[in-house]
């Protein structure tokens, strides 16, 4: 949407939502598109009030609990994806919502929300990183986490970073030929990635030194000081 479309939109919603108080639609779209426009203090009063007259609307809802979470208010967050779930049960993204807010305070909380979400959406590649990332974190899970991470890589196979995130995995247990692997096609879906070509040229300049040297000089080349780099060079050209 263009910046005009969405203030004609506004324009109309506001009046609307003048014209007719009690019109759930209008409330409920004229805090979206502040959402939209990155306004959560501007959205929260038209959210609230579209969830005052349809509680159980959980679009509304899961609209007003972003804009809590976009405030910094996690605990009235959490709060509102709960009262969705007390509505629908199955609702994925409240679940998924919720392990992200439990990220940092208490991970195996936050781990039980996500298997929850994937419970409901199997193929959700966010959800398996986001899984993966927290299994990485607890002892005896690296086998689990690395499964998650293959799992969002299959679903979601033309991220890079998913690609980049498996192989840091990969390449701590020592496995680096699967490692290089996932390197390469994450520098092919993004060729600007100044630390994952010095990976690659670390990794293949025994086997393919001409490869390697192509990998550290666009490292060098986007990151130009980094003497990490220059070294792996000078280890190319002395090989």
């Amino acid at each position: 949407q263009n910046t005009d479309e969405v203030e004609s939109a506004l324009h109309a919603l506001r009046q609307l939502a003048e014209m007719a108080p009690g019109n759930d639609a209008a409330c409920g779209g004229l805090g979206n598109l502040y959402m939209y426009r990155q306004e959560p203090e501007r959205a929260m009063t038209p959210l609230q009030k579209a969830v005052s007259l349809a509680p159980k609307n959980t679009t509304y809802r899961a609209d007003l609990s972003k804009c809590h979470r976009l405030l910094e208010d996690r605990t009235a967050a959490i709060s509102a994806y709960k009262e969705i779930l007390q509505i629908d049960n199955k609702n994925a993204l409240a679940m998924g919502e919720l392990g992200y807010l439990y990220e940092t305070e208490n991970p195996r909380e936050s781990l039980s929300w996500f298997e929850k979400a994937l419970a409901l959406e199997p193929e959700n590649a966010f959800y398996h990183s986001a899984k993966a990332e927290l299994l990485i974190q607890m002892p005896g899970q690296a086998a689990s986490a690395l499964e998650s991470y293959n799992q969002a890589c299959r679903y979601d196979p033309g991220n890079p970073d998913l690609h980049v995130k498996l192989g840091h995995l990969l390449e701590e247990q020592d496995n680096l030929a699967s490692a290089v692997d996932h390197y390469k096609k994450a520098v092919s879906l993004r060729p600007e990635d100044p630390d994952t070509c010095y990976r690659l040229a670390r990794y293949t300049l025994d086997a393919h030194p001409d490869r390697a040297f192509l990998y550290i000089e666009t490292a060098i080349r986007l990151s130009v000081t980094r003497g990490d780099y220059y070294y792996v060079k000078s280890r190319i050209i002395e090989a």
